[in-house]
């Protein structure tokens, strides 16, 4: 007599080996594709997200590792070379030719590093432009997060390959964009400045005595700036990446997005700047809290240190950061790639 063979469980810990590599049938699917902003901000707090974020962020991480790896060298570079050309000035007094050569590893760290910088800040805007391009052409991040491995991998592959000849197009809507963060800008570096003047653990004895209340001033002006600055560049790659529109009205449509949607994605920059902060090196949750005390540190170790460990794991934070933001411009940039949009001329034309 044939008996049914009960189906073994697979134990909790092997849950993400499993889904990793088949289809999932989830019957919540729904409540994971954000149907409206806020709903997206309220998807940050449910474990299935995180768990469907993390899971494509692992899988799209080796696709990153080289603009993380090229920044992580351009700090290494520069801070050695300021320690080399300091070291020479330590001894009275200076011989020419110590400070010459002192003076060329400078300028050779310098120019390393300037070059390191640029080749690992293009390959970054590449790849999330790439990342933000898979996540808004998918319905939801739990159903990209639902295919196979290979399948997963499949998309991210042709993402990058359709990126590949935009590159030209998204460096002029990021040239337009900057024309809107100007003034933003502007007012952030202001607000910097007057409280580095009145810090004496970095002006010390010249440093200038301001009011509590211009202090105050300065701190909320600086912080709704920075937050709109941080949101504003995101958007503007994200769209310079989906939407059909030329430069120009790129930039203006990222502009309009991020102030349609400046609450919700202001709640999203919060606690995603937190997190990074939390994890992305050891000074940073310190400089938060106690600015002066870390700003007035000159140890280069620690700064390369640093400067190393955020660029290693911004191969991981990047792409997470992102997530959340697809989210929630999915809803208005997603049907232009449904509907097969693409750029032409001074307008948005469909592909027959």
């Amino acid at each position: 007599m044939m008996t049914k063979k009960r189906k073994r469980k697979l134990p909790f810990f092997l849950f993400f080996c499993k889904t990793s590599h088949v289809v999932r049938a989830n019957p919540v699917a729904d409540t994971l594709k954000p149907t409206s902003p806020w709903q997206a901000v309220r998807l940050i707090f449910d474990i299935s997200w995180w768990r469907d974020a993390l899971r494509l962020t692992l899988q799209f991480a080796p696709f990153c590792i080289a603009p993380g790896v090229f920044m992580a060298l351009s700090g290494t570079v520069t801070n050695t070379a300021a320690v080399a050309f300091a070291e020479p000035l330590r001894s009275n007094p200076v011989e020419l030719t110590h400070l010459l050569m002192a003076m060329g590893v400078l300028m050779l760290g310098l120019l390393l590093g300037l070059a390191f910088i640029v080749i690992g800040f293009g390959g970054w805007l590449f790849r999330l432009a790439a990342f933000s391009l898979a996540l808004i052409q998918a319905p939801s991040i739990d159903h990209l997060s639902g295919l196979a491995s290979d399948a997963r991998k499949a998309v991210f592959k042709a993402a990058i390959a359709e990126i590949e000849p935009k590159k030209v197009h998204i460096g002029a809507v990021l040239f337009w964009a900057t024309l809107y963060m100007l003034l933003p800008f502007f007012m952030l570096i202001g607000c910097t400045v007057v409280k580095i003047i009145s810090m004496p653990s970095i002006m010390g004895a010249s440093a200038v005595n301001i009011p509590a209340w211009a202090e105050i001033a300065c701190s909320v002006i600086a912080v709704p700036n920075f937050i709109f600055l941080l949101i504003f560049s995101v958007v503007a790659l994200v769209v310079a990446a989906c939407s059909p529109l030329p430069p120009r009205p790129a930039a203006g449509l990222s502009f309009k997005l991020s102030c349609r949607y400046i609450l919700p994605l202001s709640v999203i920059s919060v606690a995603f700047t937190l997190l990074s902060c939390a994890i992305g090196a050891p000074n940073d949750l310190r400089q938060v809290m106690d600015p002066q005390a870390v700003m007035g540190e000159h140890n280069p170790f620690v700064r390369v240190g640093n400067h190393v460990w955020q660029s290693l794991i911004s191969i991981l934070l990047f792409p997470l950061s992102f997530t959340p933001f697809c989210d929630v411009l999915r809803l208005p940039l997603r049907d232009d790639l449904v509907q097969g949009k693409t750029i032409e001329g001074d307008g948005a034309t469909e592909i027959a």
